[in-house]
């Protein structure tokens, strides 16, 4: 017994030694098929992205495969950054999201405002970042009006409803995730928790070279957006588009002499930027035709409806994935019958399934899966997009959800005929997904995103002992193939729904697309019971 037990431990250790070098010779590897610059310096995990770091200078740091920033940059970053701060005539209170990792706080840190709130949603990243950039930016950081916080955005913004000057550098919306700041709710609570003469400045990663493709209907989207929220809206091009827009206080003069002239009063110590600089960071002439000649008739990037999410992904995939450039675009340009005449047609499927007894049952387990993961995939969505990042409650909601699949389970399980409450099952999932269409989730997330984790984990559960028995006398095989089918529809619906069904169809649609499929395999229940 003892020797066993050395055995195990040596194995163990073993084991976790492997591991560890796996994991980094894998990084490396990740690092030089990815034909990135420099070489890798270091990378770690956090609770929210992996981080990989190059060798410098300049240091580039990349979050999840996308870059996130190249510091230093004295020669387009801080410059930009000056440029952020002048355009308010005297800002008090700043919200910075996003100008920590690209090294911008270095520069808005020497203007005077009473506090510069600066927000990066990682918190190891923003501990990491003043060891790998520097003194500099660990000087920047600890001045007593900056204030670096590691939170949500959208809990942050809240924290003070008179800011002067939001600045949002945060990157394109390539998920649900990074979407959040570009909807016309988050921009609607920028408006609230804004003085009534303050400036909101957001960053597209679109050149204004680049404004009849993808880049331009995503620039087109989320300026309309802003629109939306904020009488007046200036388009600043260049390398990103910065679209700086306010209330009808708000001064929006964009001459480069009275930006200038905001510069000198405001004696900012430090190297960054030079008067003479600002007509090439900000030509007004091409402010105005960029502003003229961009349509800004777009409907808006909403938390229902996140048209940016599609857009933003044909940009960056462009070069590599030609067939879901084509693919996005085709989803991108259809109408909401579009989505109605897809589901339409799966749901068909199914029922036409419901008339070959032998498929009935697998059928009907692989669309109570696709439904549940649906249902879940939906409800996080609604949550990261109302309360804020989901990576600090995910494990609550998903404990929630599989705790509502065991009780469902444990007492489905008890019913001596199980397979005759399929339908009602059915009929209950449907009902989920019409109190998740009615809008009940965003109108009070708190209380009804738990609740319909709750229901459709139970009604998942009390399907699979009415699912298993459908198939005939062999339980165990019946089982099987139960659980195989609903992994199976469960497996389908995270690589659709999650990745384009819902950016192209919207919340609403996607969850009556899940009523109609629910109701769609009754009969195949019914049928295989008889």
């Amino acid at each position: 017994m003892q020797r066993r037990s050395s055995s195990a431990a040596i194995l163990a250790v073993v084991a976790i030694a492997f591991a560890a070098h796996a994991g980094d010779a894998l990084a490396r590897s990740e690092w030089k098929w990815s034909d990135r610059p420099g070489t890798l310096r270091s990378w770690f995990e956090t609770r929210y992205q992996k981080i990989a770091i190059s060798d410098g200078p300049p240091t580039s740091v990349y979050g999840d495969g996308r870059l996130l920033a190249s510091y230093p940059d004295p020669w387009s970053v801080m410059p930009r950054a000056h440029l952020l701060m002048l355009l308010h005539p005297a800002p008090r209170n700043v919200f910075a999201l996003g100008c920590v990792v690209d090294g911008s706080v270095e520069a808005m840190a020497a203007h005077p405002v009473d506090r510069l709130t600066v927000v990066e949603e990682d918190p190891d990243l923003l501990r990491a970042l003043p060891t790998l950039y520097g003194v500099e930016m660990e000087a920047a950081l600890k001045r007593p009006h900056v204030r670096a916080v590691a939170s949500d955005p959208l809990r942050a913004l809240t924290t003070r409803s008179d800011w002067d000057l939001v600045i949002l550098l945060d990157g394109n919306p390539l998920t649900l995730r990074h979407n959040r700041t570009r909807t016309l709710e988050f921009l609607r609570r920028c408006r609230a928790h804004m003085r009534p003469d303050g400036v909101l400045v957001l960053r597209v990663a679109v050149p204004d070279t680049y404004i009849g493709g993808a880049g331009g209907r995503l620039l087109s989207v989320i300026a309309s957006t802003v629109q939306r929220v904020f009488e007046q809206l200036v388009l600043i091009p260049g390398s990103d588009t910065l679209i700086v827009a306010g209330g009808p206080e708000a001064d929006l003069d964009l001459d480069p002499e009275i930006l200038a002239g905001r510069y000198e009063r405001r004696r900012v110590a430090g190297p960054g930027l030079q008067p003479g600089m600002i007509p090439l960071l900000l030509d007004p002439e091409r402010s105005r035709t960029l502003t003229a000649e961009l349509p800004l008739d777009s409907l808006p990037n909403t938390i229902e409806r996140p048209r940016a999410v599609l857009l933003a992904n044909r940009l960056h995939e462009a070069r590599v994935l030609p067939g879901l450039l084509t693919a996005a675009r085709a989803i991108e340009e259809s109408s909401d019958w579009s989505a109605a005449a897809v589901f339409g047609g799966i749901a068909l499927l199914v029922f036409a399934a419901a008339t070959l007894r032998r498929i009935a049952p697998t059928v009907a387990a692989a669309t109570v899966g696709f439904c549940s993961m649906g249902w879940w995939l939906v409800l996080i969505a609604v949550w990261q997009s109302t309360r804020g990042s989901v990576y600090s409650e995910i494990g609550a909601l998903t404990g929630i959800f599989m705790a509502g699949v065991a009780v469902g389970s444990l007492v489905a399980s008890r019913w001596q005929r199980p397979e005759k409450g399929l339908p009602f099952v059915l009929l209950g999932g449907s009902a989920v997904s019409a109190a998740i269409a009615a809008g009940a989730a965003v109108a009070v997330p708190m209380v009804a995103v738990p609740g319909l984790l709750v229901a459709g984990g139970a009604l998942t559960g009390a399907a699979f002992p009415g699912l298993a028995r459908l198939g005939g006398r062999h339980t165990r095989r019946d089982a099987g193939a139960a659980f195989a089918a609903d992994e199976a529809g469960a497996a389908a619906a995270a690589v659709t729904i999650g990745v384009v069904v819902i950016p192209w169809a919207g919340l609403s649609i996607t969850a009556i697309g899940l009523a109609i499929l629910l109701v769609a395999a009754i009969p195949a229940v019914v049928r295989r019971r008889r």
